[in-house]
């Protein structure tokens, strides 16, 4: 996320903290928030959800899909660098 962010601020005029890392984080716990219901608790184990988002050229944050259980593999030197 690091790369992400330094790539984004020195090519357009934002702060990535103030301006989209809170959209990142409000839009998460919006999703999580209205998925609660449906989540099954279980306190011997924790779940990992990747969370697939998208900036507009308005830098809004939108939210495309959420994947219980996403891989981790890494199969190839590109999955390596970002996982």
């Amino acid at each position: 996320m690091e790369t992400v962010k330094q790539k984004i601020e020195a090519a357009y005029d934002v702060d990535w903290d103030k301006q989209l890392w809170e959209q990142i984080k409000d839009v998460t716990i919006k999703a999580m928030v209205a998925a609660q219901n449906d989540i099954q608790y279980n306190p011997s184990c924790f779940e990992v959800y990747g969370f697939d988002m998208i900036i507009d050229q308005d830098f809004k944050m939108w939210l495309l899909e959420i994947n219980s259980s996403p891989s981790l593999s890494r199969d190839t030197l590109l999955d390596d660098l970002i996982k």
